[in-house]
């Protein structure tokens, strides 16, 4: 049902509030949700009450609770706002707002629990079936999980009560429309504690003739009953128990094996004994568990009160030997005639079926006689009497031909009353589930159940074997090891199918195991066969199972046939295959390739062929980061690697260490080496490579001095175009983060090397203008200039489709936005920029975003600010960030400034300004708290370090550090440094301070400017500037730095009007 609709540019979306499941909204089908709490609640309240107004207390009660914000309804106006974003754009506003009361404009119907109780009420008003599906289709789950208001909780208890009444009305419709198989299926999830879905359920299982079902479900529901709730069953319920009792109990049979994935085989046989007689053909290749099967059907049978007759031929029997088992099973004692065997058999099998149905297994009928197979053509062309089923397994395929089985199956599939059903591979489902249960001792997880089932490809025989290899071991580590090994029980299985094929099979097929992956005309070369003539060799290995084809080559069925026919081959022959194939390949061929044929030709091979080897493949490894991979590679290269060879390995296995964090080895010193290495065989670019090294967490704070100096140590060398590009880019990046100065000089010339790489890389623009907008953080560029350079990087960023330029510029992008106090769109941006780091796992992304969502809440007074800022500093320690403590630290920090409490965290930002000798932010921030504390004279030598920094212009966070300076000085009455503060920082009453791209948000610019000009009595200047700050604060949403501002025009005017923000006279 299409329920809103909004025509926005000609395209035509569909809106729909969910309620049910998660509170969010729906574009076209997408959903959208938020983190917050408190905009989860209000959008919930409106949506229960769409179309009609509620009052704003009661929004403000719902959303926040005891827990009120400073001012209630200024918040309320900005989460409102931040609601109608959430909404999207339209012509006409979804909220509206008079006289205190607040409006959502949707149909009832765009909201999923509206139209739940709608489609519900309808239903009950009935007896239409088709109207309770309906109705019951449109649940999705339990509405607005995790709100618990008084008003939301009593929302949610109604609509899950109007559930539960339509759900116990709908069964009793359904049984009575004799429709018990969908009363098991719609009651299957319910709380059978409830007595009227017990009972209900029960009763669908006996009509279903599932009374062993319908028995353990009433024994389950009594014994949680009484173990729960202390009570016994009710009348109903026990009474519909009675009617499951038979009137002659007979002892109940012992249970028979578990079988475990068929199920779907299992099932339709056992149904058979309650229709028309059925003959059924089990096939599959030898270890498929025909047999296992076999077992399962027959104790079903039993369990279901069937007769049951079982038997199997054997290798040179008498004729039709298993038919006089099975009459002999059934107590025939009549003598059994010398010819028409069939018939005989037929009606003997219709007398014992008269009281009870009756099931036949028999094994092995690949092997049976002509005698045996004749009384089969006689059961399939008269039609098995109703109740009468036999179940017939046979090896199909088969490495051994059996003429006298394939005709009478061909002719057994042609008559109606016969069903053939392929016993193939297990699910993986069914192999996790073995692997859980036999394994249990060794707490598998899913990596074991994984393996199990690519090393058996879920052959039975396979899976059983592995599982009693694995069920010997002590500890997971050995289970690692042992799933390696071919069980005894598959080896000898394999070794006599293999047995069984012509040589030239043979010798084909252990080839194949040998060189596996590869196509029929490479391993036609390496047996120097025509292509034809060995695929003919292969069809015979195809027909036994052992083989199939796919696309342009041959493929041995399961890992465990494969090893066990490569562990028959003698290591001298295999040898010889591999070189023989490792020759044939081209220079284009895939390294993996090369790498597993010289190794496996290693012992005919000079060491170095074997070294280059492993280190293309390790470098191909690193670039796709499987890095320890890639690092394993590379230290079995290094013993025989040499001059050109082995510097390529140094630098690859160097930026290996450098990804993974190197504990045993240090990256810096192994990158050193390996510039040493590539300088000295002249290969310059592989020493860009190795100067640029990897980044795999981003740029830190605390910058990378050594892999600065390794950039310089490159920048006056002769490079081409593209080399130079990435060691310029390179160098101003770790400029920036070291706090250097030289970034300015090598801007022209990135930008002058882009304009010549624009043809053949359309990234290098994209490129440089991130770099631009980078420079720009903690620049002095007005607000708006930087949001230009930021939204063109974004542009061009999104063009390349590149996802760490992509990432790097939304980031920018976000950070941009921010500063201007567009706060809409930064959340956009952020919400983009976490989806897409989680996408691309990049972690310096996905930590960014969260850390400015909890910046974000903070500025906004939201409650949610400190559980977002903790969910950020766990996600970054967890990340392996190290930022992550300083951005937690500096939340705290504003916080408590916001609060007037940052005197308590003078000795917190004085260790933080100790470990963080590149940004001057910690020592005023230092300062600051000292003169909240009465600490002047700490203050002044904070203070003084501050200045002392800030001559550096490439000092990290400066914006930040000038802020929180300008505070302290106003403090201590620090002329100098507030004439600093207003000499360096732009007045633009359009912006606002980061600390760095978003790490916290220490309110307008115009702010601190206006304390500076205070401190030095410039009291039109001050009163300018903070009246700014305040009309921004209110535009950007952040009502406490609003109401700081606020104070401070008021204090300016009243000496005796108290300061906010710690601040004093």
């Amino acid at each position: 049902m299409l329920t809103w609709s909004d025509l926005l540019g000609g395209t035509m979306t569909f809106v729909e509030i969910r309620l049910l499941g998660s509170v969010a909204v729906e574009r076209n089908g997408v959903a959208e949700s938020r983190r917050s709490r408190n905009h989860a609640a209000l959008l919930a309240m409106l949506a229960l009450n769409a179309g009609r107004a509620v009052d704003g207390d009661v929004l403000i009660d719902e959303a926040w609770g005891e827990d009120l914000p400073q001012n209630p309804r200024g918040t309320l106006q900005i989460a409102l706002t931040r609601l109608r974003a959430w909404l999207g754009e339209r012509a006409e506003p979804w909220l509206t707002a008079r006289a205190g009361l607040y409006t959502l404009h949707l149909p009832p119907d765009a909201v999923d629990l509206l139209r739940f109780l709608r489609l519900a009420d309808a239903a009950l008003t009935s007896d239409d079936i088709a109207r309770y599906d309906e109705a019951r289709d449109a649940w999705r789950g339990t509405p607005f999980p995790g709100l618990d208001s008084d008003r939301l909780a009593e929302a949610r208890r109604t609509a899950e009560q109007r559930r539960r009444t339509l759900t116990v009305r709908h069964a009793a419709l359904l049984l009575d429309a004799g429709r018990p198989g969908e009363v098991v299926d719609l009651l299957a999830g319910e709380d059978r504690l409830d007595e009227e879905f017990a009972t209900h359920l029960v009763r669908a299982l006996r009509e279903g003739g599932r009374h062993r079902d319908a028995v353990e479900t009433f024994l389950d529901v009594r014994r949680r009953l009484r173990d729960e709730l202390g009570v016994e069953p009710g009348p109903v319920l026990r009474s519909t128990y009675a009617t499951l009792t038979p009137r002659h109990p007979r002892p109940a049979p012992a249970r028979g094996p578990e079988i475990v994935g068929r199920a779907a085989v299992v099932a339709p046989i056992l149904q058979a004994l309650h229709e028309d007689g059925r003959v059924v053909v089990l096939h599959g290749r030898a270890g498929a568990g025909k047999t296992a099967v076999l077992r399962a059907v027959l104790s079903g049978a039993r369990d279901r009160g069937a007769r049951t007759a079982a038997s199997a031929w054997g290798e040179n029997g008498a004729p039709a030997a298993p038919w006089h088992e099975v009459i002999d099973d059934l107590g025939v004692r009549s003598a059994v005639p010398d010819r028409d065997l069939g018939p005989w058999v037929h009606e003997q099998l219709a007398r014992s079926a008269q009281d009870a149905p009756l099931l036949v297994a028999l094994d092995d009928a690949h092997r049976a006689d002509t005698a045996s197979l004749d009384v089969l053509r006689v059961l399939a062309r008269r039609g098995l009497p109703p109740g009468v089923v036999v179940v017939v397994a046979a090896r199909s395929p088969d490495s051994t031909e059996h003429p006298h089985w394939d005709r009478a199956l061909a002719e057994l599939g042609t008559q109606h009353g016969v069903t053939t059903c392929p016993v193939g591979a297990l699910a993986p489902d069914a192999v996790a589930t073995l692997v859980r249960r036999r394994l249990a001792a060794l707490d598998p997880g899913d990596d074991l159940a994984a393996a199990v089932l690519d090393r058996s490809g879920g052959l039975a025989l396979h899976v059983t074997a592995l599982l009693d290899l694995l069920g010997r071991c002590t500890t997971r580590a050995e289970a690692a090891q042992a799933i390696t090994e071919v069980p005894e029980q598959v080896r000898a299985v394999v070794e006599h199918q293999a047995a069984q094929l012509p040589a030239l099979t043979r010798r084909a097929i252990e080839a194949l195991a040998v060189l596996r992956p590869i196509d029929l005309t490479s391993l036609a070369a390496v047996l120097a066969r025509r292509p034809l003539d060995l695929a003919d060799d292969l069809e015979v290995a195809v027909r036994a199972g052992l083989v199939t084809g796919e696309g342009d080559r041959y493929v041995l069925r399961h890992d465990l046939d494969a090893d066990g026919l490569r562990d028959g081959v003698s290591r001298v022959r295999a040898a010889h295959l591999h070189l023989a194939r490792l020759d044939a390949l081209d220079d284009a061929a895939d390294v993996f390739t090369v790498l597993r044929h010289a190794e496996g030709a290693a012992s005919l091979l000079p060491p170095l062929r074997v070294a280059t080897a492993r280190v293309d493949a390790g470098v191909e490894s690193y670039r796709r980061r499987a890095l320890p991979e890639a690092s394993a590679l590379f230290e079995a290269a290094l013993p025989a690697a040499a001059d050109d060879v082995r510097a390529r390995l140094l630098a690859y296995r160097a930026l290996c260490l450098s990804a993974l964090g190197g504990d045993a080895d240090d990256p810096d010193d192994a990158l050193d080496e390996a510039l040493d290495a590539a300088l000295a065989v002249g290969d310059d670019e592989l020493a860009v490579l190795v100067a640029i090294g990897d980044e795999p967490l981003g740029l830190s704070v605390q910058g990378d001095p050594r892999r600065y100096g390794r950039l310089c140590r490159l920048l006056g060398r002769p490079l081409g175009p593209r080399p130079r590009f990435d060691l310029v880019v390179a160098t101003i990046r770790e400029a920036e983060a070291t706090a250097q100065d030289a970034a300015p000089e090598l801007m022209a010339e990135a930008l002058a090397l882009a304009d010549d790489l624009a043809r053949v890389d359309p990234h290098a623009h994209a490129r440089v203008r991130t770099l631009e907008a980078r420079s720009l953080v903690d620049g002095s560029r007005p607000a708006l200039d930087r949001l230009a350079i930021a939204a063109d990087a974004h542009r061009l960023a999104v063009a390349t489709e590149d996802p760490a330029l992509f990432l790097d510029a939304t980031e920018l992008l976000m950070s941009a936005e921010l500063t201007a106090g567009h706060s809409e769109r930064a959340h956009k941006l952020r919400v983009e920029l976490e989806t897409a780091g989680e996408r691309w796992f990049r972690p310096r992304s996905i930590w960014a975003a969260q850390v400015t969502e909890a910046a974000m809440l903070l500025a906004e007074g939201d409650p949610g600010a400190d559980a977002a800022a903790e969910r950020a500093a766990e996600r970054g320690g967890a990340l392996g960030l190290p930022g992550a403590p300083l951005a937690a630290g500096a939340h705290l920090l504003v916080k408590r400034v916001l609060g007037g409490g940052v005197a308590e965290l003078a000795p917190l930002a004085a260790h933080a300004s100790a470990q963080s000798p590149n940004t001057a932010a910690w020592a005023a921030a230092a300062a600051f708290a000292e003169t909240c504390a009465g600490h002047d004279d700490e203050a002044r030598v904070h203070l003084a370090e501050f200045s002392r920094r800030t001559v550096n212009p490439a000092m990290w966070f400066g914006p930040a550090a000038r802020a929180v300076a300008a505070a302290a000085a106003f403090n201590l009455r620090d002329t100098a440094v507030a004439a600093h503060v207003r000499e360096v920082v732009p007045a633009d009453p359009d912006s606002a301070v980061l600390v760095g791209f978003g790490g916290a948000v220490l309110g307008p610019v115009p702010l601190w400017t206006g304390l500076a000009a205070w401190t030095l009595d410039d009291v039109e200047a001050a009163r300018r500037d903070l009246t700014a700050a305040a009309a921004f604060a209110d535009r950007a949403g952040w009502p406490p730095w609003s109401a700081a501002a606020r104070q401070c025009l008021t204090a300016l005017d009243d000496p005796s009007a108290p300061l906010p923000l710690g601040l004093h006279r």
